[in-house]
C-alpha cells in the first residue's frame, strides 16, 4: 500500500498551495466565484487538474488525474475511497483538500459546491471557530493530549507537534475516516482515533495533560446534523463537556474548549459557565469573543448552515425562535473556556472573564495565556498588592512602546501620549506616563521590584517607602494583563 504522505509531496510539487487557491478567490470571507475559477483552471496542467478535482469538485478525465498524480497510482486513492468513478472515463473526489499552515486538511464539499443540502454526517472544514480555538490553545509539551470532537482532525494534528500521544475522538464515523486520511497525508504517527461521544471512548484512560475540543456547539432545535449539534438541547452538550473535563485532567493540565452558550441578557454572559465549574478544582479563564442577540444568531446560522433545508429534519425560523423562548435565551455568546487543574492550598480556585474580540489577538496566544494563569494565581494568593514589589518582576518580551511627541516652542519634543501593547496574543493596550514607562524598562526579572522602585523614587526626590507602597496597584494591573512575569532572584 502506498502512503498518502507521498501524495502530499505531489501536491506540494504541483503548487497546490493556499496562496494559489486564494488567487482563485478562496479564503476571502465570501463564496468563491466557481464559474470564474473553473474557467481559470481549464488548461489541463497538473496543478489545474488537482485544483479542479480536490477543491472545485469538478469531475476530471481519468487520464489527466493519472498524469497529475504520477508516480502515485490513481488506483490507490480509488481503493481508499478518496476518488470515485464518474462514468467510464472520469473521476471525482470524495473530499476537498485544503492547505492550512504546513498541513493539508480534508473536508466535505459544501452545498454551494455540490448543489445539495448538507447530509447528517457532513464533515466540516477549518472554519472561524477552529481557527479561534487553535489560536487560544495552550501549546506546551504534553505527554498525553485528548481532542474531543476531532472532526477532520485539525486540532489533533496541531497538538501532535507538542504531544507524546494524542487520542482523538468523534461520534461521526465519516469524520474519523476524514481524520484518518488527513493524519496519513501529513505523515503523523502519534494520533489514535476512537469513535464515541465526549469522554466515553477514554473513560478508562489516565488523566490528560491537555484537552482540546471544538464540539458541535450550535444552539438550535433538534436536528440530524451531527457536526452542528444534532439533538442536543440548548447548550447542554457544552455544559456536559465543561463539567466533565476537570475529572479527566492531570494536575496542572489544561483544557481549551470552544463554545456557544446562551444567556438571558447581555450583562450576565458569564454566569452559566461559572456555575458549571463551581468546586471543579480548576482555575478558569472565560474569553467571550462575540455576542449576538437571539435573532442575529438565528439569521446567521439559517444562512450559513442552510438549516432550513439540510439533513432530514429541516428547521424553520419560527421553530428556532420558539426554542430560544423556551430556554429563556435572549443572547448567545461565542468564545473559549480555558481550564487549569490546580489543587489550591486554600481550597479556592479563580474564575476570570474577559470580553475580547479576536481582532485584537495577534498570532498564537499560548505564551500569554500561560503567563496570565501564573500571574492570576499569584494575585489571587496575594492579600496585599503592595507585597508584589517583593517579587523579581520582568517585562514580557512580546511588547512595544509607542509615543506621540509634539514639538515645543523652545525646541525639542514633549511626549503627548505613550501606549504599551503586547505584540503576541491579545494586545491589551494601556497608556503610560513617562515614570511608569521608565520603571518597566528597568524591571529585569531578577531584582526584587521594590529595590528598583526605591532607586527611581530617590532620583525624582520622592519618598521610596511611599513609592513602593503605591506601586502595588500598578504592578497588579500589569500582571493581570500579562505584561509582567515573575522571574527568579539571583
Amino acid at each position: 500500500m502506498h502512503s498518502l504522505a507521498t501524495f502530499k509531496e505531489i501536491l506540494h510539487e504541483c503548487g497546490y498551495t493556499r496562496r494559489v487557491l486564494h488567487e482563485l478567490g478562496a479564503f476571502r470571507g465570501q463564496p468563491i466565484d466557481r464559474a470564474q475559477a473553473i474557467a481559470a483552471t481549464s488548461e489541463p496542467t497538473s496543478r489545474n487538474t488537482l485544483i479542479r478535482l480536490f477543491f472545485l469538485n469538478v469531475p476530471v478525465e481519468t487520464s489527466h488525474v493519472a498524469a497529475a498524480l504520477a508516480p502515485f497510482p490513481v488506483s490507490e486513492l480509488c481503493k481508499r475511497g478518496l476518488l470515485i468513478a464518474v462514468g467510464e472515463a472520469q473521476l471525482r473526489s470524495a473530499a476537498a483538500i485544503v492547505p492550512i499552515g504546513n498541513l493539508f486538511t480534508l473536508r466535505d464539499f459544501e452545498p454551494g459546491e455540490t448543489g445539495h443540502a448538507l447530509k447528517p454526517d457532513h464533515v466540516l472544514g477549518v472554519g472561524m471557530a477552529t481557527s479561534m480555538l487553535s489560536t487560544l490553545t495552550v501549546r506546551y509539551q504534553s505527554a498525553r493530549t485528548l481532542d474531543i470532537g476531532t472532526g477532520q482532525g485539525f486540532h489533533a494534528m496541531v497538538a501532535s507537534e507538542h504531544s507524546g500521544k494524542v487520542i482523538a475522538t468523534d461520534v461521526n464515523p465519516r469524520a474519523l475516516e476524514f481524520a484518518r486520511w488527513s493524519i496519513e497525508l501529513n505523515g503523523i504517527s502519534n494520533i489514535e482515533l476512537r469513535e464515541g461521544s465526549l469522554f466515553e471512548p477514554v473513560k478508562d484512560e489516565e488523566p490528560f495533560d491537555l484537552i482540546v475540543s471544538n464540539p458541535p456547539f450550535i444552539i438550535s432545535p433538534p436536528h440530524d446534523l451531527v457536526c452542528l449539534g444534532g439533538f442536543a438541547q440548548g447548550d447542554s452538550l457544552v455544559e456536559q463537556l465543561v463539567r466533565e473535563s476537570p475529572r479527566h485532567l492531570a494536575e496542572g493540565g489544561y483544557a481549551c474548549i470552544a463554545c456557544n452558550w446562551h444567556h438571558r441578557a447581555d450583562d450576565d454572559w458569564a454566569s452559566r459557565p461559572m456555575a458549571w465549574l463551581k468546586a471543579s478544582g480548576c482555575d478558569a479563564w472565560l474569553i467571550e469573543t462575540r455576542q449576538e442577540t437571539a435573532q442575529e444568531y438565528i439569521e446567521q446560522w439559517m444562512h450559513e448552515a442552510q438549516l432550513a433545508s439540510a439533513g432530514q429534519s429541516p428547521i424553520s425560523r419560527e421553530a428556532w425562535q420558539q426554542s430560544f423562548d423556551q430556554l429563556g435565551a435572549r443572547a448567545v455568546s461565542l468564545g473559549v473556556l480555558i481550564l487549569r487543574k490546580r489543587t489550591a492550598a486554600n481550597g479556592r480556585n479563580w474564575f476570570r472573564t474577559d470580553s475580547l474580540p479576536m481582532e485584537s489577538c495577534n498570532g498564537e496566544a499560548s505564551k500569554q495565556i500561560l503567563r496570565l494563569f501564573d500571574n492570576q494565581t499569584v494575585l489571587q494568593q496575594c492579600d496585599d498588592h503592595a507585597a508584589l514589589a517583593d517579587l523579581p518582576l520582568g517585562l514580557c518580551e512580546d511588547h512595544v512602546l509607542t509615543q506621540e511627541r509634539r514639538g515645543t516652542k523652545g525646541g525639542g519634543w514633549s511626549v503627548e501620549r505613550s501606549a504599551l501593547r503586547q505584540t503576541v496574543g491579545f494586545d491589551f493596550e494601556i497608556g503610560l506616563d513617562s515614570h511608569a514607562a521608565e520603571l518597566l524598562g528597568f524591571l529585569d526579572g531578577m531584582t526584587p521590584s521594590r529595590e528598583i522602585i526605591a532607586v527611581m523614587a530617590k532620583r525624582i526626590k520622592s519618598d521610596p517607602g511611599h513609592a513602593v507602597k503605591q506601586s502595588g496597584k500598578f504592578l497588579a494591573h500589569l500582571m493581570s494583563l500579562g505584561y509582567l512575569e515573575v522571574g527568579k532572584e539571583d
